[in-house]
């Protein structure tokens, strides 16, 4: 190439173009923001309403069904799920990975404001955002052995979370506690005497705590703002309130018929510090924000704080996923320089002399700065998977300039000059080396186009692996050059170590001719070979377990324990001393907390913290099921304990596979998935399984005589508000304290709540002014019905959920499931996938079409570059086979499933170990063409030609990629995986190519030319 002579004529372009490509890839540096992952959006949108007291049923009627109408056609939407409950209705949108959050929500919000056959006494709906389900990025524990909890959970509403949601980074904040609330309890009794019913209190109550605008005076001079104190603001003005009846001949005040407590808002919940007393705050990062920079704004403004803190309050870090941030991105910056000495250590042992090492080395600081400079124009950041791009990027951006090298160094032992030698070398692989590193480019891009969450993480590692290797090829053609004519010197070979270094090459390449004759003699043996690769990367590639990602150490573990629906939290609490002395045993352990009644009455939330990476000898996998058996043992609760994901945008239960049925039998649903939990239970392939559905709830059906209603003048309607004020915690017209918003919340005493008697004495007004006894208007009828009706795209489902055992894959638990669903045959019932499982499918799918562009891509350009068909499939079929033979071999070996990270190191190898194959071909072809030499003796020479290029750049891909198999501390698991199959990929790849390349290239020669020995 005529560019190569320019450059070696006019050295300046070349270091200037180097020089500014590393001054701006510094300057970027600077600007990059630091993460874990790269930003993926929140992946659904819920919509949430509250309808206390109404069951199950009424709500999925009334509610759900509403909601799901509207929303029908929303573009962009993966899948909906809903929840009906007691009380509540849920639907959650399952957006598609990349779609336009905002855009979505704002056409929910359209929608669902449109509904019009909502009941009149709910709540509005909530539209929001959601975050998935999994531990909270950052989590702190206020405890104090004076205040009351709904003290604590005060002060931290008023000072502490406004603080939180003003720091740059920080996204959502929750205080997991019981907030301040007028509390009145009703006393039945009381009520009685003074002929007082909770409808009665309750219009009282909306009538005298009403907020009102009084407007202005005002002249041409002054203006006074009237303000009318309306409201009632203290429990005082709340005891004194008067309730006004028909029949009052006396006044009678709110505190002659209730206690009044200004208390919590949900007293039943309560969370537990270590033992102690505590209230938990929850915080996630925003999007695309610094996590870093955000934990370390939080621990300051704590620190401010801490002076302003009442009593003895008192805070503990109870999670801080930045410590794993920070100690990922610090582990694979160490990688990247263990890397880099490896990968110069190989070249000072192929080259021999210093002076020959730095002409390759310097393409790797020139290359992966100056990929900064992509990185920063593209809007990214620096995070593991940059980094981990840029780990194999180092071995890579040398291959280029290894290679002139090693023709230059040829050439110059035939006895041309420095400069003669580097530019003859480089018109003579020139070609060679634009077709390898797009080739390489066009393995990678592809990932920044499939969409998903594979595109969406890995468009940053392949654009960064993509960028640093053209920059790289750039270099080998310009810099490179340049140093090789004016840096070697004619005598080089004469010096110790190049002499030995090129006897041991020299007795290398007669061994590798020996035995390249001979397999070539031995007929049919490499096809044979090769067909049976082929037969087993299919059966390992079927075999081996199927996941989305690598199970992670993040030193934290999150348990969600479950009593029976019918009971409470005192029934949880009394079972949390055994938890506690259970994660006593376990060392690793460094703090631990729990919350009781929650998400739910009947559960327990709780997240364990470990101590450090180095300071213990077990993992949080290796823990996992450890835990999971010891808490199984826990007869009276149903716990699990959740391994927290290593991607961002997935969360809940790892294994969700879902029954449908095309009508609401929930019945049929709930035999069926009892028989298929039974089977699966049993299959040893769970740590860990239960079902969403469950039809063991007691209800009490009130059924009214509305003949006798009709005779004394009362209506269902006020049948069923004073049954939601006396049960359903009604939250009735709220009050202004000390500045603040806070409910009122009112309901019958705990202890008259117990027994259906106090329903029956429940007293409502009739039309002419009497109470009259609910008990003679109603008539009960005890019933089991379902904790919740679910939905799985606006079909009745259930959701068999759970953990799966160590060395069980997605893929292979799915296939259990399907087969026992299809042995059942049950009528009318389909199935679906939730969550990761529904994930890790997708994702397997959309990188099966990534390797299948990227094959073609290959395949196109070789085409265009060896101007014949076959020759393209020559350097496919005989090199990529036999490495991801040895790469799946590997992930058998060590019981390493099949998930992103492991693909796209395969993904990684294609690209690499076809390079080697076009080199070989290319060389043969060459050889082959310029004289009258016969096929065979033409593949000898010109695979032992290439034979110390594609040995000096397999080993410094395999020792570059060694820090990776050694990696420990934060992330370490997925850079083991993608270290093991590169390493063994690369090194059973590069060893078969090397031997059974040329045979394919004979027989195909053969059978095309009718050639003979």
């Amino acid at each position: 190439m005529k560019i190569i002579g320019l450059f070696l004529r006019r050295p300046i372009i070349v270091t200037t173009f180097s020089g500014l490509l590393f001054i701006a890839g510094l300057f970027s540096i600077g600007y990059l923001p630091v993460g874990l992952y790269p930003s993926v959006d929140a992946d659904a949108i819920s919509v949430s309403t509250f309808y206390p007291g109404a069951s199950a049923d009424l709500i999925d009627g009334r509610i759900t069904s509403e909601v799901l109408s509207a929303i029908s056609g929303i573009d962009d939407i993966n899948y909906v799920t809903s929840t009906s409950e007691t009380g509540s209705s849920k639907v959650v949108l399952h957006l598609a990975i990349g779609s336009d959050t905002q855009k979505v929500l704002t056409n929910i919000m359209e929608r669902v404001n449109t509904i019009s056959h909502f009941p009149d006494d709910m709540e509005p709906p909530q539209i929001s955002r959601q975050e998935t389900e999994r531990i909270p990025d950052f989590a702190l524990s206020f405890t104090s052995e004076t205040m009351q909890a709904a003290q604590v959970s005060d002060f931290l509403h008023r000072v502490v979370k406004p603080r939180l949601e003003s720091l740059k980074g920080v996204g959502n904040v929750e205080i997991l506690g019981s907030e301040y609330a007028m509390r009145i309890w009703l006393d039945p009794e009381r009520m009685e005497r003074h002929g007082v019913t909770a409808i009665d209190i309750s219009k009282s109550l909306k009538l005298e705590n009403a907020q009102a605008n009084g407007g202005a005076l005002h002249d041409s001079k002054l203006r006074f703002q009237l303000v009318p104190e309306t409201g009632l603001s203290t429990i005082s003005d709340f005891a004194n309130l008067s309730i006004m009846t028909a029949t009052n001949i006396s006044p009678v005040r709110l505190k002659d018929v209730a206690d009044i407590e200004l208390g919590g808002s949900q007293p039943e919940i309560k969370s537990i510090f270590n033992g102690k007393p505590a209230t938990i705050v929850l915080i996630n990062w925003q999007q695309g924000s610094n996590p870093l920079l955000a934990a370390d704004d939080i621990y300051k403004t704590i620190g401010e704080l801490k002076s302003s803190f009442p009593y003895d309050l008192q805070s503990n870090v109870l999670i801080d996923s930045s410590e794993y941030i920070g100690g990922a991105v610090h582990e694979v910056f160490i990688t990247i320089l263990l890397t880099c000495c490896a990968v110069t250590l190989v070249i000072f042992l192929g080259a021999g002399t210093l002076r020959a090492v730095v002409i390759p080395v310097i393409a790797i600081p020139l290359s992966l700065i100056g990929v900064c400079l992509i990185i920063h124009l593209c809007g990214f950041s620096i995070n593991t998977l940059t980094l981990l791009a840029m780990v194999l990027a180092t071995g890579l951006v040398v291959d280029d300039a290894i290679i002139v090298l090693d023709i230059a160094l040829h050439r110059i032992r035939m006895g041309d000059t420095p400069y003669q030698a580097a530019l003859k070398g480089g018109n003579e692989i020139a070609i060679s080396l634009i077709t390898m590193t797009l080739t390489l480019a066009i393995v990678y891009l592809p990932l920044a186009f499939i969409g998903g969450i594979v595109g969406k993480l890995f468009s940053e590692f392949a654009v960064t692996l993509a960028g640093a290797v053209i920059i790289s090829g750039i270099l080998a053609l310009s810099l490179t050059p340049v140093m090789c004519a004016r840096m070697l010197s004619t005598n080089h070979q004469h010096s110790l170590m190049v002499r030995r270094v090129e006897k041991m090459f020299a007795s290398f390449r007669r061994s590798y001719e020996r035995v390249l004759i001979r397999i070539m003699k031995t007929g049919n043996f490499p096809l044979w070979l090769w067909g049976t690769t082929l037969a087993g990367v299919t059966i390992l590639f079927i075999i081996l377990p199927h996941a989305l990602a690598p199970k992670e150490d993040q030193g934290s573990l999150m348990v969600i324990a479950e009593g029976p629906s019918v009971i409470g939290t005192d029934y949880i609490e009394q079972h949390t001393p055994t938890l506690e002395n259970i994660y006593s045993t376990l060392p690793e352990i460094a703090n631990f907390n729990y919350v009781i009644g929650v998400p739910k009455d009947n559960q327990l939330l709780s997240f364990v913290r470990l101590i450090n990476w180095s300071e213990r000898q077990r993992s949080t996998i290796q823990l996992q099921p450890e835990l999971q058996n010891i808490l199984t043992k826990i007869p009276a609760l149903q716990s699990v304990v959740i391994l927290p994901s290593s991607l961002p945008g997935v969360g809940g239960l790892p294994f969700q596979f879902v029954l449908k049925h095309e009508d609401k039998d929930y019945a049929n649903l709930d035999a069926l998935s009892d028989l298929m939990l039974r089977e699966m239970r049993a299959s040893g392939m769970f740590l860990f399984l239960k079902k969403d559905l469950k039809y063991d709830t007691p209800q009490i059906h009130i059924r009214l005589d509305r003949e006798q209603l009709a005779k004394v003048g009362i209506s269902a309607s006020d049948v069923g508000y004073s049954m939601n004020l006396a049960y359903a915690n009604t939250k009735l017209q709220p009050f202004i304290y000390e500045g603040r918003t806070y409910n009122v919340i009112m309901a019958l005493k705990k202890t008259e709540r117990a027994a259906i008697q106090s329903l029956l004495d429940l007293q409502v007004r009739s039309l002419d002014g009497n109470l009259i006894r609910l008990g003679s208007l109603v008539t009960q009828n005890p019933e089991v019905g379902p904790e919740s009706l679910n939905t799985f795209q606006k079909q009745a489902a259930v959701t068999l959920q759970g953990v799966l055992a160590p060395g069980v894959g997605q893929s292979e638990a799915t296939e259990f499931a399907l087969q026992l669903l299809h042995n059942l045959k049950s009528q009318g019932v389909s199935y679906d996938l939730s969550g990761e499982t529904r994930q890790s499918k997708e994702e397997g799918q959309r990188l099966l079409v990534t390797f299948a562009i990227a094959l073609v891509g290959i395949y196109c350009l070789l085409a265009l570059q060896l101007t014949n068909y076959l020759g393209p499939l020559i350097v496919l079929l005989g090199s990529i086979p036999f490495s991801v033979l040895g790469a799946l071999l590997a992930l058998s070996w060590f019981d390493v499933p099949l998930d992103m990270f492991t693909q796209v190191g395969m993904l990684t190898l294609v690209g690499l170990i076809s390079k080697q194959g076009i080199l070989m071909v290319q060389a043969t072809d060459n050889l082959h063409k310029k004289g009258s030499i016969s096929i065979y003796y033409a593949t000898v020479r010109a695979s032992a030609s290439r034979l110390r290029a594609i040995v000096l750049t397999t080993l410094t891909m395999i020792l570059g990629a060694l820090p990776l198999l050694f990696a420990s501390g934060p992330a370490a698991e997925s850079r083991f995986e993608l270290g093991l199959v590169i390493i063994m990929g690369m090194l059973v790849g590069s060893c078969l190519t090397l031997f059974l390349l040329p045979s394919l290239y004979i027989f195909v020669h053969k059978k095309t030319t009718g050639a003979t020995s």
